[in-house]
């Protein structure tokens, strides 16, 4: 039986949606010892009832990637039993991703797991599988043709689509210190043996306007493509000067040129394992303001909470192949701040239609900014997940009960022409302050993804059971999973 459609209301794209809890409830632990974040979502490419969800479970001051297993759409989860590090006498990072795909024998399924793990040799890059989700798993392959760096902030994605002439390849996409005077690097591997062996190319910055030779690029997405090509996306900041002892740069907005987002092609030839990549292209750009490109602090809170930095969310349809990108921008004078606009490509990410999606509800007066988005899209219907944030004064300090966070969504119904209006997931909202101080840490690297009957699944972290400091739950992050569409 082929894909459903989401249940829907023709007039405004709602989807029924169900949400339930992915983490475990907290049990007797005080914070900061009990934080789910960067939740990453995968499902099963050919039973629709298994899903699985990787995120950082922080805990007695340690970071470890829980990962747990739904058989049952999302409503119960369990324990994955083993983990992908365990004998490999490395340490777990910070930035999990997960990938379900094809196995090597007919009918069966192989979920992928990639983080940086640190040992003796530093900070690298790792890869492992398991076919029984979780009870066991592949040997740990670690990358060490590029340098140890900072957390890879890795992303992977396996080709699903049975006529695809690229069917079951899988791919990892990964930021290193490719120059210590123009910033990271963008490595894509991919593996044409299920995770046995990886080949590698690069992916260098878009072109930089003159003068400024130097470029932050940062969270990678990639997807695949019916035709068997592999899209690449990133945000990048082109600087005058870059300095490799500072991490998440920072300066004077002079040293700042354009800040926006980018989208490279590769093409896999499965005869020969080459890989030709299309040179990357700024296909959209941001205000350039302290907000986009020095990461000030979001108003009434500590962090920059709307960095598009991290509003990006990429997919392709499997049945046109069109192509589509959600990113976040904030600029201070506008109502509300925070915007998020969704773009697409038919003609392999070359040129871009770009539609603004309307502004969440005003919440006690105040207008809501939009960001983080994530996007999933199926048979020509498109879901964008997201947060809102209350736009307070600029100058209000954070710890006080505004402002505060919720979780939404919005869909398409006709291929990312028009979306309706965005809805809350939960009648729920949270406190920003209550996540201090790791506000910024739970959304970083939230997922959507698509169901193979058609429905969507958009796992996020919510601070819905933390309090401001001086309360026991300060901190506290727990992670969600909205399924959107039939619920049988």
């Amino acid at each position: 039986m082929g894909p459903t459609s989401p249940t829907r209301d023709g007039s405004t794209g709602t989807l029924s949606v169900r949400e339930t809890t992915v983490s475990p409830p907290p049990a007797g632990l005080v914070s900061p010892y009990d934080r789910g974040f960067e939740p990453v979502v995968a499902t099963h490419p050919s039973n629709p009832q298994r899903i699985a969800v990787v995120y950082q479970q922080y805990g007695a001051g340690l970071s470890i990637p829980a990962l747990r297993f739904s058989h049952d759409g999302g409503k119960t989860w369990r324990d994955a039993k083993a983990r992908p590090w365990a004998r490999s006498r490395r340490s777990p990072g910070n930035h999990a991703a997960i990938a379900w795909g094809p196995g090597p024998r007919p009918g069966s399924a192989r979920l992928y797991w990639t983080d940086a793990t640190i040992g003796a040799d530093g900070l690298r890059l790792s890869i492992a599988w398991t076919d029984d989700e979780g009870a066991s798993w592949s040997t740990l392959y670690v990358e060490r043709r590029t340098p140890s760096w900072m957390g890879a902030f890795p992303d992977i994605t396996v080709d699903r689509e049975p006529s695809s002439p690229n069917y079951g390849v899988v791919y990892v996409a990964y930021n290193w210190l490719a120059d210590a005077t123009k910033g990271p690097g963008l490595r894509v591997l991919a593996s044409l043996d299920y995770g046995q062996t990886w080949r590698a190319t690069e992916i260098a910055a878009a072109n930089a306007p003159a003068g400024y030779p130097a470029a932050w690029r940062i969270d990678y997405r990639i997807r695949t493509a019916p035709d068997g090509g592999l899209y690449v996306a990133f945000y990048q900041a082109n600087l005058r000067t870059w300095d490799s002892r500072h991490v998440f740069w920072k300066g004077r907005l002079a040293n700042v040129g354009r800040v926006g987002f980018a989208v490279a092609r590769i093409e896999l030839d499965r005869s020969n394992a080459s890989l030709a990549v299309r040179p990357a292209k700024v296909v959209a750009s941001l205000a350039r303001n302290a907000y986009t490109a020095l990461d000030a602090a979001t108003p009434g809170t500590i962090d920059n909470l709307t960095d598009p930095t991290w509003s990006l969310g990429l997919d392709v349809d499997p049945g046109s192949g069109r192509v589509f990108l959600a990113i976040g921008d904030y600029q201070l004078a506008a109502r509300p701040r925070g915007t998020v606009r969704v773009g697409r490509s038919d003609d392999d990410g070359l040129s871009w239609r770009w539609v603004v999606l309307p502004p969440l509800p005003d919440i006690d007066g105040l207008a809501q900014s939009s960001y983080r988005p994530n996007l999933a899209t199926v048979d020509g219907q498109v879901f964008v997940g997201l947060r809102g944030i209350t736009d307070v004064a600029p100058g209000t300090r954070s710890g006080l009960r505004i402002p505060t966070v919720g979780e939404a969504y919005a869909v398409s119904l006709d291929g990312g022409q028009t979306f309706g209006e965005p809805r809350p997931i939960s009648a729920g909202r949270w406190n920003a302050a209550a996540l201090e101080p790791r506000t910024n840490g739970p959304g970083l690297r939230e997922r959507a993804d698509r169901t193979p009957d058609g429905r969507f699944v958009y796992a996020y972290a919510d601070g819905r059971f933390a309090a401001p400091a001086g309360d026991p739950r300060v901190g506290r992050a727990a992670i969600f999973l909205g399924t959107f569409g039939p619920h049988r």
